[in-house]
């Protein structure tokens, strides 16, 4: 039998399943989680430590945005932030100062 142009071979998915699907999958897992969470948490991780690895890898964001507040800022200026940073506060006085050495 051949699909005709324009005929798509029947009603297919109700709209909206898939949806309720995930919907009651999530709150049956709340609902558990609420129970058991921090217990069910701890046993994965000493039971399967690579299975716990994967679910905390699979619950972070696939693109990370990183925003800059160094925008404007000359390689130099940069580069005297991040020393002020490794010396700590105390040289930042000293170069306000002018007294770096």
């Amino acid at each position: 039998m051949a699909f005709l142009p324009g005929n798509s071979g029947g009603p297919g998915r109700p709209k909206g399943s898939r949806n309720k699907l995930a919907e009651s999958f999530l709150d049956a897992l709340h609902r558990d989680f609420q129970e058991h969470g921090v217990e069910a948490i701890a046993a994965a991780r000493a039971e399967s430590p690579l299975g716990y690895v994967r679910m905390v890898a699979g619950l972070l964001p696939q693109k990370l945005q990183v925003e800059s507040g160094a925008d404007g800022i000359s390689d130099a200026e940069l580069l005297a932030i991040i020393r002020n940073v490794d010396d700590g506060p105390e040289s930042e006085s000293q170069e306000i100062n002018g007294a770096v050495h």
